[in-house]
């Protein structure tokens, strides 16, 4: 029993490390400090947020699916696995993650803002504005409501950016062809590097 506890205050020591590891932007360095360890949830959870940080989307859902295999009542790890599916481009499974952690937590932040950017990329910006509200009334501090705006009004913000822009600047502009969706295509999002943000 007592090399049980023992056991545990490592890992809470080793989670509290990696986790200012990642806040310190150095997510590399944090899954170095949380290698080697295999059966643990949130270690495998911190491993899934550090790959998110560091671009590698595909390893994080492979780190979260393994922390809610551990802990299949955990929210916040169905959350993550959310996050980890969309940046796959995996609407489907992202949908699926968050809507299971919105049943073990209804008042989790991170999963109602997957669920709209789901929507949002599904096209439903009225399910999408629901969620993000749902999102902001969790944290409004963390999860601010989206801005949209009309077309026109875009259009005029552009035009002044770029009117602002040295001439030199301008006269480069005029051969470049902006477009502007509200929200991308799959298809464009995928042929990317780092398909999302």
């Amino acid at each position: 029993m007592k090399s049980d506890r023992a056991s545990e205050a490592k890992i809470d020591d080793l989670l509290t490390r990696a986790a200012r590891t990642i806040e310190g932007g150095r997510p590399d360095e944090a899954l170095e400090q949380l290698a080697g360890i295999t059966d643990v949830a949130d270690v495998a959870a911190l491993r899934g947020y550090a790959c998110l940080e560091l671009g590698s989307a595909h390893r994080a859902r492979s780190e979260y699916e393994m922390a809610v295999k551990l802990a299949p009542d955990a929210p916040e790890f169905h959350g993550g696995l959310a996050f980890a599916r969309l940046h796959c481009l995996d609407l489907e499974g992202a949908a699926a993650a968050a809507e299971r952690a919105l049943e073990l937590d209804p008042s989790l932040g991170d999963a109602h803002e997957c669920t709209a950017l789901v929507l949002e990329h599904q096209g439903d910006l009225p399910g999408a504005d629901a969620a993000f509200k749902r999102a902001t009334k969790c944290d409004p501090e963390h999860y601010p409501p989206p801005v949209r705006i009309e077309q026109a009004e875009f259009e005029g913000i552009v035009n002044d950016a770029i009117e602002a822009l040295p001439s030199e600047f301008q006269r480069w502009l005029e051969n470049l062809t902006i477009i502007v969706e509200d929200v991308p295509s799959m298809d464009d999002v995928g042929s990317s590097d780092s398909p999302l943000p």
